[in-house]
C-alpha cells in the first residue's frame, strides 16, 4: 500500500507553531494527521483543498516550558494534542563546550551510524512480538496503573491513558536501533521501552 511520509522537524517548535495555531486549526490538523487516517482531506477558504493517502507524520521540536505556554493556551494543555506526544525533559545541564570536538572517533561513529540508517532503511514488512515479549506484553497492558494514578493532574491524564500506545511505537525504534537487523521485538526491547516512558513520564510535570 502506498503511503505518504513526512518528517516535521522544528528546531524551535513554538516558532513553527505560531501564536495563533490554535485559532488557526494547526493544532487539529496536527492531532488528526497522528492518527494515519487512510485519507486526510483539508479545505480552506484561501488555501483550497488538499488530500493526503495515507499520512505518517513523524514530528521532532524543541522548546522551553515558556515557549509552549506562549503559544499553547492553557484549555489545549491535556488535549488531544499534548496527549500525543512524548515530551522529553532535558533538565538542566552543568558540563560546558565551548568548542564541539569533531575527532576521528567521532567520525568512525557518524559513518557507523550511515550504515545503521542505510540497513535500516531496508528494512519492510510488519513488526512481531516474540512469544516472551507477548507475555511481558500482557501482563503491562493488564497491570499497569490506572491514569489516575499515574497523575494527579488531569491534564496529564489523556497521555497516562496513551502510554501503551507509545510503549509499542518505542519497542519497534529499540528493535530498529539494535545492532542486529530483525523483525522481532524480543523482550529487552519491550522492557527498555517501558522504562523510557516510565522515566519520562516522571518528568513530565515539568514540562506544563
Amino acid at each position: 500500500q502506498m503511503i505518504t511520509p513526512y518528517l516535521l522537524w522544528a528546531e524551535e517548535l513554538p516558532s513553527f507553531l505560531g501564536m495563533d495555531a490554535w485559532k488557526s486549526g494547526k493544532l487539529a490538523d496536527l492531532t488528526t494527521l497522528y492518527d494515519c487516517a487512510p485519507t486526510w482531506r483539508s479545505e480552506t477558504k484561501n488555501r483550497g483543498k488538499y488530500e493526503i493517502v495515507p499520512p505518517y507524520l513523524c514530528m521532532r521540536g524543541g522548546s522551553t516550558s515558556s515557549g509552549l505556554y506562549d503559544v499553547l493556551p492553557p484549555a489545549s494543555v491535556g488535549q488531544g494534542f499534548t496527549s500525543r506526544i512524548i515530551f522529553a525533559w532535558a533538565g538542566d545541564y552543568t558540563k560546558r563546550v565551548p568548542v564541539k570536538p569533531w575527532t576521528e572517533k567521532h567520525k568512525t561513529l557518524f559513518e557507523a551510524l550511515k550504515q545503521d540508517i542505510e540497513i535500516i532503511s531496508h528494512i519492510n514488512g510488519p513488526m512481531q512480538l516474540s512469544d516472551v515479549a507477548t507475555v511481558l506484553w500482557s501482563d503491562y497492558y493488564r497491570y499497569r496503573p490506572d491514569p489516575l494514578e499515574v497523575f494527579t493532574d488531569q491534564r496529564l491524564q489523556g497521555f497516562a491513558a496513551r502510554m501503551p500506545f507509545y510503549v509499542k511505537k518505542l519497542a519497534v525504534i529499540c528493535r530498529l536501533s539494535d545492532p542486529e537487523p530483525g523483525m522481532i521485538i524480543e523482550a529487552y526491547h519491550l522492557e527498555k521501552a517501558i522504562q523510557i516512558i516510565d522515566d519520562q513520564s516522571k518528568m513530565l510535570h515539568n514540562v506544563y
